[in-house]
C-alpha cells in the first residue's frame, strides 16, 4: 500500500479535506481562546510565611526505612509512622534549626524571604513550617519536601531533616537503614488571589492567543488528514490504475461546480 504513496497523494488529500481542516481549526481556536480568556489559571495557594515572593523553590527526597532486625511486630508502616512522628518533637525542631542557622543568619533568611518576614519571626517553630512529609498508599516510602523562596536554603532545610532521620535511625538498637530512592525539584507559583486567567498571567492579547491557536489547530488537522490519507489511499494517477490491472485509455479533467 505504501509503495505507491507519494507527495501528490498528500496534496490531493489535503485539498479534499480543506473545508474540514478549516472548520475544525476555527472551532478549536474558539475553544482555546475561550479557555484562555474566561477560565482562571489555577496556582497553589500556600499558607506559609514567605513574604511577597511570587514562587517557591520546592525540593523532595523519597526514601524508605530498611529494617534489619527480627522483630515480627515491626513493619514498614509502623516504622514510617514512628519516624514521621518525631518531626513534631521539640528536639527535632531544635536539631534542624541549629543545622540551618549554622549556615544562615536570621538576617539572611529574613532578607531573601521578602517583606513580611523579619529576623524576630525566624524561630525554631517558624522554620518547621517549610518542611512537610507524606507517605505512599502502602505507608512504605516517605516523601520529605521543603519549599522556600530560596533554592539553596530549601536544600539546606531538606538536608537538615534528612540528617535528623539518619540520627534517629542510628540510635542504638534501631537496626534501621535509610535507603534513598530519588530526589526531584520544581518551582511552585504562588497566587493568593487565584483568579488570573492564562492570558492575564502571560500578558497575552486575544489576537496573539487566537493566532497561535489557529496555527496549532491547522497543523494538527493537517496531520490528522495525512494519516487518514495514508491508511485510506485513493487512486490519484494513471500508474495507480495500472497497478491494479486496469487499462487507462485517457485522462479527463473534472472541475467541481457549486
Amino acid at each position: 500500500m505504501f509503495e505507491h504513496f507519494g507527495l501528490k497523494d498528500v496534496f490531493v488529500g489535503i485539498w479534499k479535506y480543506k473545508w474540514k481542516i478549516i472548520i475544525a481549526s476555527v472551532i478549536g481556536t474558539v475553544i482555546i481562546a475561550a479557555i484562555c480568556t474566561l477560565f482562571p489559571f489555577k496556582t497553589e495557594k500556600i499558607d506559609l510565611d514567605v513574604g511577597d515572593v511570587s514562587e517557591l523553590q520546592m525540593k523532595t527526597v523519597s526514601f524508605y526505612l530498611d529494617y534489619k532486625g527480627t522483630g515480627e511486630s515491626v513493619t514498614s508502616k509502623s516504622l514510617s509512622a514512628a519516624f514521621l512522628a518525631t518531626m513534631n518533637d521539640k528536639e527535632c525542631r531544635e536539631y534542624t534549626a541549629n543545622l540551618v542557622l549554622d549556615k544562615y543568619s536570621k538576617k539572611d533568611i529574613a532578607g531573601f524571604m521578602g517583606n513580611g518576614v523579619t529576623e524576630a519571626s525566624v524561630t525554631t517553630n517558624s522554620l518547621a513550617q517549610y518542611v512537610f512529609s507524606t507517605t505512599d498508599e502502602d505507608k512504605f516510602a516517605i516523601k520529605l519536601t521543603a519549599r522556600t523562596s530560596d533554592e539553596a536554603f530549601t536544600e539546606t532545610l531538606l538536608d537538615a531533616y534528612m540528617s535528623w532521620f539518619k540520627q534517629v535511625a542510628a540510635n542504638a538498637g534501631s537496626q534501621v537503614n535509610i535507603v534513598e530512592l530519588s530526589r526531584n525539584e520544581q518551582v511552585v507559583p504562588i497566587d493568593n488571589s487565584n483568579t488570573k486567567t492564562l492570558m492575564e498571567k502571560q500578558q497575552w492579547s486575544l489576537t496573539k492567543v487566537a493566532a497561535l491557536a489557529f496555527v496549532v489547530c491547522v497543523l494538527l488537522s493537517v496531520i490528522g488528514a495525512f494519516f487518514k490519507i495514508l491508511f485510506a489511499p485513493t487512486l490519484n494517477r494513471k500508474s495507480d490504475f495500472e497497478a491494479v490491472g486496469l487499462t487507462v485509455l485517457g485522462e479527463i479533467s473534472i472541475k467541481e461546480r457549486n
